[in-house]
């Protein structure tokens, strides 16, 4: 699953995502993002009253998740 994330998350790709597009970035629901978030596997950054989770953020989760 990595590998294909990885080839859809290339430079041409947002440097940040919403929660909702981040969770479809993942194929996860926005409950399972908020819950990584709150347990601090992913780190989310607030612009104003949006937060957001960098393609580096994503990148760096999915490579943990792939070594697991």
């Amino acid at each position: 699953m990595y590998k294909m994330m990885e080839a859809e998350m290339d430079d041409s790709s947002p440097l940040a995502y919403r929660r909702s597009s981040a969770a479809a970035q993942l194929g996860v629901s926005v409950d399972t993002l908020d819950r990584l978030i709150g347990d601090g596997k992913i780190r989310a950054t607030k612009v104003r009253t949006a937060t957001v989770i960098t393609r580096t953020e994503l990148e760096r989760y999915l490579a943990l998740q792939a070594e697991a």
